[in-house]
């Protein structure tokens, strides 16, 4: 008994929401606009109407993964970069190590080549 209670005020609530916003948008004359109309042309435009509100959902629903790819997209993009600045050190490292030891062949070069005049 209380859930039936309970899904009649949900139901009167959203009524009076509903109520509430047709009051705070529709003005009297759009209201007599509208009951004025045949009952085809109500259902026409109800008809009409939610069919575009579908179209727009699944819009929204297309927007939104094309949206979610891109976020993808991007996160791909910047574990990349990440990777590539990764390498990067790496080479940068070996470079540092490749110049130290050149420098120390070029030390043995000139002893030698001192040695060598010096005979």
């Amino acid at each position: 008994m209380s859930t039936k209670k309970g899904d009649l005020l949900v139901c009167s609530s959203v009524t009076r929401f509903f109520e509430n916003l047709g009051e705070m948008t529709v003005t009297e004359d759009e209201l007599r606009a509208w009951r004025a109309k045949s009952e085809g042309e109500k259902d026409t435009f109800i008809l009409k109407t939610y069919a575009e509100m579908l179209i727009h959902s699944k819009d929204r629903e297309g927007s939104k993964a094309l949206q979610t790819a891109h976020i993808l997209n991007l996160e791909k993009e910047n574990k990349d970069a990440k990777n590539q600045r990764k390498a990067l050190r790496k080479s940068e490292d070996g470079r540092v190590v490749m110049e130290k030891e050149l420098e120390k062949e070029r030390l043995c070069l000139s002893i030698l080549e001192k040695e060598a005049s010096d005979l």
